[in-house]
């Protein structure tokens, strides 16, 4: 996660370093030029505009207004673009440059983006560089951390291994080796720091020897996977959640059975009886499943007649017209359409044996697999067949009262004995020693993570920084190629161009994010549909209140804006803003399978709405439910 600090930093707007400001003014008017300073140079235009700043937020007006609408910086494109074209100019050199690699990994297609990608493309985008590098921890304060946090939760222990593991703790903390390295060693005490690297690496591996020996011996009610399962648990029986429009009955079912297995492989006695709880639920919710199902009407029947007759037109790839290493995928496309006709038949048939199970496996193995692996035709029939996928999906899921499945639930107060459940089992995870907690599971993985001579030094980390981050790695294959004698000269030019463009671009959203009080950044991926976009992060004056803005132009649809609001952990409001009549239709009927999607992430929609789009909409006074947002730019990873 991003956690976004309350300080602005406005170290990168340099004269020396910031070129999009540079550009700029270079091109502003003497109108414009004049209002924003009485200064004749550069420096001392960008000295003005820092004091004003800081005093005046009017001044900040001027400026943001100023860079928004700027021609030379409004023509640098999408970074996406330029990105594409920095590629195309580095492959026409014989050597390829490291910068190659990182850029092809960078430069994700939307459809193949997944969420931990985006975020690490995002704290990658080079916005945030100066931000981590002024937060960058040494290792031996990350160290010292870790086992002062050791120290204070294992003082309340009683087990007698946990005194050992303390006093070997307090002896690290205390030792000459920890002490000795230098943050920054010189030639003279480059020597005696690997000396000392050496001798904490060893005291750390003892440590985490008996660490992991006690983790081991650890109970099953200490894994991780029972902790998510019991936050899921709660989640699900929140009161927000147990509503006609939110609540999933498959969804208990799912985050009880993930509960299971930790309290069956359990040898505490306590365990045994919450499981047996858990298991008289369990029954409960299927037999409410059962009594709730109700019959397919017969509009939905006649979709999946449709569905039956789309089906018969597909036209199916044969092996022999597939190269060899294309042959096996063919085969799995072929059987899995004819699964989906003769349970479609069935359907028809019968309508109130009405069941995915059956379809379900088949449809999930493909999904899994990656689209690279199908040629282009076999993509169209699998985006066709996962389409009626969701269709049938939708159907199975309306096939079930929600109202009646919720009110049942209440009857047989399953949601009490819910409640009362993870209660249990909170108190019996408490109830045993702080030597078996998650947190010392955390703090273990963490000292692994370290136990290395690389990660205890500080170069390494900064590298580990640079060697991912967009800005970084722009700027040294900027000197790379100016250092370099082995580079065709006029290419090594046209390469230069586009990564000094580039640099730009990402100087000017650090630019944007210092004056507007948020991060303001580009998309970090391609999208053939998308003609222009950004996203703007605001934190409320809450702890836990955080504004998005995604303004985005489509190829298709014209102008898209949404407004997301978090609360409350994870409360959300949405508002979806459009003048295209299409997409908001379309947008309109793919909002329960939103909603829903939300739901199992642990999000719950609290207000969704799609609306026309007019410019006040992304006023900050214009929504009711947040305060005045501020947020400073400093971003910490």
């Amino acid at each position: 996660m991003i956690n976004i600090a309350s300080l602005t930093q406005l170290d990168i707007m340099t004269t020396s370093t910031n070129k999009a400001i540079e550009k700029a003014l270079s091109s502003a008017t003497p109108k414009e030029f004049a209002t924003l300073s009485q200064g004749k140079d550069l420096k001392s235009v960008l000295t003005t505009l820092l004091k004003q700043s800081g005093v005046d937020p009017t001044a900040n007006k001027t400026l943001l207004d100023f860079l928004k609408n700027n021609p030379t910086l409004k023509s640098l494109g999408k970074v996406s673009d330029n990105v594409k074209e920095l590629l195309t100019s580095l492959k026409k050199e014989s050597n390829p440059l490291p910068i190659e690699k990182e850029l092809n990994k960078f430069l994700t297609d939307i459809k193949d983006l997944k969420s931990a990608d985006l975020k690490a493309k995002i704290e990658n985008s080079g916005v945030f560089l100066e931000s981590k590098l002024k937060n960058l921890e040494s290792p031996k304060e990350s160290l010292k951390k870790e086992l002062e946090k050791l120290v204070k939760k294992l003082k309340k222990s009683d087990s007698p291994k946990a005194k050992k593991i303390v006093a070997k703790a307090v002896e690290i903390l205390k030792s000459k080796s920890l002490k000795e390295i230098s943050n920054t060693p010189t030639n003279k005490t480059l020597k005696e720091n690997q000396q000392s690297l050496q001798t904490l690496k060893t005291s750390l591996k003892e440590l985490i020897i008996v660490l992991e020996r006690e983790n081991s011996d650890a109970d099953t009610i200490h894994t991780p996977k029972l902790d998510e399962a019991l936050e899921k648990l709660e989640y699900t029986t929140s009161s927000k959640l147990l509503t006609p429009e939110n609540f999933k009955l498959n969804s208990l079912s799912d985050a009880l059975k993930e509960i299971q297995l930790p309290l069956m492989k359990s040898f505490k006695p306590e365990a045994k009886e919450i499981l047996k709880n858990l298991n008289a639920i369990l029954t409960t919710l299927k037999g409410i499943e059962e009594s709730s199902k109700i019959e397919i009407t017969p509009k939905q029947l006649e979709t999946i007649k449709e569905l039956q007759k789309s089906l018969e037109k597909v036209e199916l790839p044969t092996t022999a017209t597939t190269i060899e290493k294309e042959a096996q995928n063919s085969k799995i496309l072929i059987s899995m359409v004819e699964n989906l006709k003769n349970e479609l038949i069935k359907v028809s048939l019968t309508p109130t044996t009405f069941t995915l199970e059956s379809l379900e496996e088949s449809f999930e193995q493909i999904i899994q697999k990656e689209m690279k692996l199908f040629v282009p035709y076999e993509k169209e029939i699998f985006e066709s067949l996962k389409n009626m996928f969701k269709t049938l999906r939708n159907i199975q899921k309306e096939s079930i009262s929600t109202k009646a499945s919720l009110q049942k639930l209440k009857n047989t107060k399953s949601d009490v004995a819910i409640t009362n459940l993870t209660q249990q089992i909170k108190t019996l995870i408490k109830k045993d020693d702080p030597i078996f907690s998650k947190e010392i599971t955390q703090i273990l993985n963490n000292l692994s993570t370290m136990n290395s001579l690389s990660k205890l030094e500080n170069s390494s980390t900064i590298k580990e920084l640079l060697s991912e981050d967009l800005k970084a790695l722009l700027l040294m294959a900027q000197e790379q190629i100016n250092n370099s004698t082995d580079l065709n000269s006029s290419n090594a030019n046209e390469v230069l161009k586009h990564i000094d463009k580039l640099l730009v671009q990402i100087d000017y959203y650090q630019l944007l994010s210092s004056i507007s009080d948020s991060s303001l950044l580009f998309l970090p991926f391609s999208w053939d549909n998308l003609e222009d976009g950004d996203i703007q992060i605001k934190k409320g004056s809450g702890d836990e209140t955080f504004e998005c803005d995604i303004n985005l132009k489509l190829k298709e649809y014209g102008e898209l804006n949404l407004k997301l609001i978090l609360y409350d952990k994870n409360q959300l409001n949405l508002y979806i803003y459009s003048n295209s009549q299409e997409f908001k239709k379309l947008a309109n009927e793919a909002l329960p399978s939103l909603r829903s999607a939300l739901i199992d992430t642990q999000i719950t929609p609290r207000v969704v709405r799609v609306l026309e789009l007019k410019k006040k909409s992304f006023t900050q006074n214009s929504n009711p439910y947040l305060d005045e947002f501020k947020m400073g730019f400093e971003v910490t990873v």
